[in-house]
């Protein structure tokens, strides 16, 4: 099937107030996920309100699922020198595991002034 121009009308808002919003996952099971500089992830609803879930350990950025179904997310302070890890992060449970504070013994941060 080729691809077409979809037209802005056909677009609507969700999930409004998301903290900076950068990146989004969806599970096969239909689960929707987005980043948040307040906390670790959101998880968007079907009827587009949100939920916060963990705390924040950094500036969230991007994020990307894995298969047993846990997020990873590159806390890396590009926006507000807040230098923080990478780290794994089960939504059902809302546990995480640190994957990575730092890299070649320089703290893990896309920020100068981290």
């Amino acid at each position: 099937m080729p691809l077409s121009p979809m037209p802005l009308s056909s677009f609507t808002k969700i999930a409004i107030g998301i903290d900076r919003p950068e990146d989004v996952v969806v599970f096969d099971d239909g689960r929707v996920y987005a980043s948040c500089h307040n906390c670790a992830v959101v998880q968007i609803h079907g009827d587009a309100s949100f939920t916060e879930l963990g705390t924040k350990t950094g500036a969230t950025n991007g994020i990307n699922a894995t298969k047993d179904g846990k997020i990873i997310i590159a806390n890396f302070g590009i926006y507000d020198g807040v230098a923080g890890p990478l780290e794994s992060f089960d939504p059902i449970t809302q546990t995480r595991e640190i994957l990575a504070t730092e890299v070649g013994n320089q703290r893990a941060s896309l920020d100068e002034r981290a």
